[in-house]
């Protein structure tokens, strides 16, 4: 490669070996990431040291054959902006296997280390102020490669009632047994031996307006934590390692919103204070999900919480064997837990030792690459999950049946992978906590090499697929900008998101290089929310599905959709009754408010920056809730 090198007297040309040098190998030059925009292609392949902007070195990488382990960095910078808290950094893994990453603040030349990273594909900041920071981007232990790199906003903390912490019941409060995790995540505090490891911090949102029940007191203007589970007998006993006393308000129903100002109905309380591990009941109907809200029982308005839940039946996962495994669908995240599962036939086929196994499948619907992603762990220890995806079956795998993929990263990072399908054959997916940990995540497949299971990739290119209630009937609207061989499109219809039914046919144009817009209209009303797909069918008879997206057209007085979703800031409402209508951000300040009236109107919101928000609809009798992106 030919360069420039500049002397103070004269200009010469040089022949150099080396790698192109990317443009972004300096602070100065660095790449510009936008806040919860799209994946950005990137490589540290040929960048050399530079020195220029770093006042403090990378506190966390490591060092290969005593090299300086910045030498091939890049460099990112982000803003983020008002109204937002923090920032995750997500690196997708093209050559390059792992990264090391330092976010800086300050600017070039007289930058600040906020935090590092090693040997990751993560890197979390979730307490920032808005402003400008930096990102220092190595391949781990001196490697280079390609990579795409995504700048976004934290995810909701675990413990707030939009987010509560689920907990899986157990026979008692022991999470250490032996040299191995016990197979349960129904704690708060790991130590149960003293209680004092941290337990879980309670939300800096205080509960101003949620149903209250004051235990002898009273909770509102307090801070607290919000816990969620399904009972598996009469009544649960709450244990309280904590050093002080809380009172732990029981809920059974479903938030209407994301405060738990609505939704909810109170369904017990107890006090109980510090230490006190015994007798301490609530009453529970068996197979009923409950919301338990944690707080201090004093007039502290910060603290931490301190619980373990157990009933006389301890919780036990429906896919804990390989012939109950949960078949899977593109579009879809589930939430999986492997506390209290058991080890079944199949279970050292791939992942070596494992102690609590769980199954789900996958019935491929095209030929090529699947990419599975396993992301959101909270678990009862730092181990996390590991994966293995065995070679098409006809059942449950035998040890004939090979492994197409073992992923065991050792902790409870996000992580994902790949393995090749063939249409139309069976892959069937194992799940085991490391040494026995107990977890509980999201866990989605994609077409694409995309965490946001959303994003499909179809035979014909669709695009603006909307579901919404119009005349108190879900109707389906969706165009194609090309076609190839393409014969009809079947609607699927479901009470449950696994397993659909078809409910109507619509017939596709063949083949185009133009703009089509579909439409179908459900005219079977049903109460409560339903799961629509849409199956593509080729002239070849080969399929593909579309990502799931659910409804509820039966409340004809309150029902109101919002779409485009995702938009690019102007939305459609469709509104079955007047009402007042709020827009929330992610940290739920009113950003924008208007009065909604009967029927369709425009929401304009582009002068609102790119993000998650909430817009909640206040009609006579009750609320509702939407959440919207804005992606341009």
């Amino acid at each position: 490669m030919i360069r420039n090198i500049i002397t103070s007297t004269l200009l010469s040309l040089s022949v150099l070996s080396y790698a192109q040098i990317p443009v972004n190998n300096t602070c100065v030059t660095a790449t510009t990431l936008t806040y919860n925009g799209v994946c950005v292609n990137g490589t540290n392949t040929g960048a050399n040291i530079v020195s220029d902007g770093i006042s403090v070195a990378p506190s966390c990488f490591s060092t290969s054959g005593g090299q300086t382990d910045w030498n091939e960095s890049v460099w990112y910078s982000i803003i983020v902006p008002a109204g937002q808290t923090g920032l995750i950094i997500n690196v997708t893994a093209g050559t390059l296997a792992a990264a090391s990453m330092a976010l800086y603040s300050g600017s070039c030349g007289t930058l600040t280390q906020i935090t590092c990273a090693d040997n990751t594909l993560i890197l979390a900041a979730p307490s920032l102020v808005p402003g400008t920071y930096f990102l220092m981007l190595d391949g781990n232990a001196a490697t280079d490669g390609t990579f795409c790199i995504a700048a976004q906003s934290p995810l909701p903390p675990i413990g707030i009632c939009s987010n509560p912490r689920d907990l899986y019941l157990a026979g008692d409060c022991n999470n250490l047994v032996g040299s191995f995790y016990d197979e349960q995540n129904n704690i708060l505090s790991t130590n149960t031996t003293t209680g004092n490891d941290g337990g879980a911090s309670m939300s800096s949102i205080q509960y101003l307006n949620f149903v209250e029940q004051s235990c002898g007191g009273t909770d509102v203007g307090q801070q607290g934590y919000w816990v969620r589970f399904k009972a598996t007998s009469s009544s649960i006993n709450v244990a309280n390692y904590g050093g002080a006393g809380y009172d732990y308000s029981l809920y059974t129903g479903t938030p209407a919103n994301s405060f738990c100002t609505a939704g909810l109905t109170p369904a017990g309380c107890l006090t109980v204070v510090a230490g006190d591990l015994t007798g301490n009941t609530l009453a529970t109907a068996n197979g009923r999900t409950y919301y338990l809200l944690i707080t201090p029982s004093g007039t502290g308005t910060a603290s931490t919480a301190y619980a373990c839940l157990t009933a006389a039946t301890s919780f036990q996962p429906t896919n804990d064997n390989c012939a109950n495994a949960i078949p899977m669908n593109f579009g879809t995240a589930y939430n999986l837990t492997t506390s209290n599962a058991t080890v079944d036939i199949a279970s050292t086929l791939c992942s070596g030792t494992t102690e609590n196994n769980i199954w789900s499948y996958y019935q491929a619907t095209y030929t090529g690459i699947a990419y599975v992603f396993l992301q959101d762990q909270d678990c009862a220890c730092p181990n996390g999950t590991q994966m293995s995806i065995y070679n098409a079956n006809t059942g449950c795998p035998t040890a004939s049946s090979g492994c197409s993929v073992t992923l065991n990263p050792n902790n409870d990072n996000d992580f994902s992978g790949q393995f090749n399908v063939v249409n139309g054959s069976t892959y069937y997916i194992q799940l085991d906590g490391f040494a026995g940990c107990g977890c509980s995540f999201n866990l989605c497949i994609n077409t694409v090499n995309s965490a946001d299971c959303s994003m499909l990739l179809l035979p014909v290119e669709i695009t603006d697929l909307n579901l919404y209630c119009e005349n108190n009937k879900a109707t389906l609207k969706w165009s194609t900008e090309s076609e190839l061989n393409s014969s009809h499109f079947e609607i699927q219809k479901s009470a449950d998101g696994i397993e659909f039914d078809n409910i109507g046919t619509v017939n596709a144009a063949g083949n185009s290089n133009h703009t089509i817009n579909y439409e179908f209209t459900d005219n079977n009303n049903t109460t409560g929310y339903q799961y629509y797909r849409i199956k593509e069918v080729d002239t070849d008879n080969q399929f593909y599905l579309s990502k799931i997206m659910t409804l509820d057209c039966g409340n004809d007085s309150e029902t109101f959709s919002v779409y485009p979703n995702p938009g690019k800031g102007v939305f459609n409402v469709n509104s079955l009754s007047d009402g007042n209508l709020s827009v929330y951000n992610s940290i739920g300040t009113i950003v924008f408010f208007k009065n909604c009236q009967e029927g369709k109107s425009e929401l304009d919101l582009e002068q609102l920056e790119d993000g998650i928000y909430y817009i909640r609809l206040d009609g006579q009798s009750s609320s509702m809730l939407k959440k919207i992106m804005i992606r341009r």
